[in-house]
C-alpha cells in the first residue's frame, strides 16, 4: 500500500502498539486501514490495534501431544491447531489457525 513504507507494525506489547498508533496518527495514516498495528499482551485496548493474547497452556498442551504422538511413533502428519489469543482492532477474538509440520 505504501511504496517503501510499511504495511503492519508488530510490537512487543501493547504500550508499544499504542505509542505507534499515536505517531501514525500523527503522520495522517489510520489504523488498521493504512497500517495494521499488532501489541503482544492484551492488557492495553486501543482502537484501531490488533493485540496478541496466546494460550500459553492451550499451546503447550498441543506440543505435548504432538510429542507423546512422535515418541509413540504414531507420526501426527500436519494438522491445523487453533490456538486463541489474537484480538482485532474491536478487541474481539480471531480464530487463528497454526500448522504444524508433517
Amino acid at each position: 500500500r505504501h511504496p517503501g513504507g510499511a504495511d503492519a507494525a508488530l510490537c512487543e506489547n501493547d504500550h508499544a502498539g499504542a505509542v505507534v498508533v499515536g505517531e501514525l496518527a500523527r503522520l495522517g495514516l489510520t489504523t488498521p486501514r493504512d497500517v495494521l498495528v499488532a501489541g503482544c499482551d492484551a492488557d492495553l485496548p486501543v482502537p484501531g490495534m490488533w493485540s496478541v493474547s496466546p494460550d500459553t497452556g492451550a499451546i503447550a498442551a498441543h506440543a505435548i501431544a504432538l510429542l507423546r504422538a512422535m515418541i509413540e511413533d504414531d507420526a501426527p502428519g500436519e494438522r491445523i491447531v487453533h490456538v486463541p489469543g489474537v484480538l482485532d482492532e474491536n478487541g474481539s477474538p480471531i480464530n487463528t489457525p497454526f500448522r504444524t509440520a508433517s
